[in-house]
């Protein structure tokens, strides 16, 4: 456990011997490595900072779009579109669409035959034959009102709707199953419901069995 002790002299005297010259600098030595990392970041962020700010060009999509012509003829066709899409739903259907019951059984443009006189089952064959059952219906619908003005159940006319040839059947004993069969009608023919063979099938066997 003997120890050595070197006097402050002896230090000194061997710092100054030529082998060991190098360590009086060796602090410094260190001291100016760690700062050259430091000194290159500070050089790079002034010159990054020196450097004029560019934004990135604009795509020509981007300067259609914000061209002032661009957006007026943009919100003007929105504007058009809306009038339409409003014109389509007060004057030609959806909301603010006529009731079925104020639209005209008959238009005034279709055959000119008196319904009285019309023979509905070949057009209600040729119809089936076709597929096109909607069609079917509406001459179904058609023979069945020439049955009742036969009958003289109603007073058939081309400007009469549905809503009043139903009140002319107040109190007929068939009204109610008439009625029903009116409201069939109107969803197949004026509400454009889909139809399938077996659903007119159904239907043809109501409006052909109905006491009259």
């Amino acid at each position: 456990s003997n120890r050595h002790f070197l006097s402050p002299d002896s230090v000194k005297a061997l710092k100054n011997e030529k082998q060991l010259l190098y360590a009086k600098n060796l602090d410094s030595l260190l001291q100016s490595l760690k700062k050259q990392p430091q000194q290159e970041e500070m050089k790079q962020e002034k010159e990054t900072a020196a450097k004029p700010v560019t934004k990135p060009d604009k795509s020509i999509l981007e300067r259609i779009l914000q061209s002032r012509k661009i957006k007026y003829t943009l919100w003007t066709l929105a504007g058009l579109f809306i009038l339409f899409i409003v014109y389509r739903l007060f004057f030609t259907g959806g909301i603010g669409k006529k009731t079925n019951e104020n639209v005209k059984v008959l238009d005034e443009t279709e055959e000119a035959k008196p319904v009285q006189e019309r023979k509905f089952d070949t057009p209600i064959t040729r119809a089936v034959n076709e597929h096109n059952y909607r069609l079917a219906v509406r001459y179904l619908h058609l023979q069945l009102l020439q049955r009742l003005s036969a009958a003289g159940a109603i007073q058939f006319a081309v400007d009469k709707t549905n809503a009043e040839y139903l009140r002319e059947l107040t109190g007929k004993p068939y009204k109610e199953e008439v009625t029903e069969l009116t409201r069939y009608y109107d969803y197949v023919w004026y509400g454009e419901f889909a139809i399938d063979a077996a659903a007119y099938s159904k239907l043809e066997s109501r409006f052909k069995n109905v006491v009259i």
